[in-house]
């Protein structure tokens, strides 16, 4: 996943405290030492500070740092946006679906599609992974 200009948004939701330039820097030096947790450290850098996401997109790519957040767990980000860990996913909001009409043969392939997900990928509340998540809801 990119961090781009579009999470600037986040900059003003967060705390009051900012993050400089050379403060950045330092924390993207822990992020190089430790590449297991650097999407961790970026999650505890957004509860804390607000920052620049350009600059931070920009050290960590003159870093070579990959960043992923489909490596992230669920219990690491359900509190950054808002779930509780408690109830597991299920205070996630949900959409209005209309009704839709279609004949018979769609709707069991649908169906049969939708089986053959759940057995390749697991039910949606027993996925661990963001990126199992997403890839499932695509399909």
């Amino acid at each position: 996943m990119e961090l781009d200009g579009s999470l600037s948004s986040l900059e003003s939701a967060t705390s009051q405290k900012s993050l400089s330039g050379a403060e950045l820097i330092q924390h993207v030096s822990k992020m190089v030492k430790d590449k297991q947790r650097a999407e961790l450290i970026i999650l505890e850098l957004m509860k804390e500070y607000s920052f620049s996401f350009p600059d931070l997109k920009e050290l960590l790519r003159d870093n070579n740092l990959e960043i992923s957040f489909s490596r992230v767990k669920y219990k690491d980000i359900a509190p950054t946006i808002g779930l509780n860990l408690a109830v597991e996913g299920k205070d996630i909001p949900t959409c209005p679906m209309f009704q839709v009409r279609i004949t018979n043969k769609p709707f069991r392939k649908i169906l049969e599609d939708i089986q053959a997900f759940i057995y390749q990928y697991r039910p949606l509340e027993d996925q661990d992974v963001e990126e199992a998540r997403s890839r499932f809801l695509s399909a």
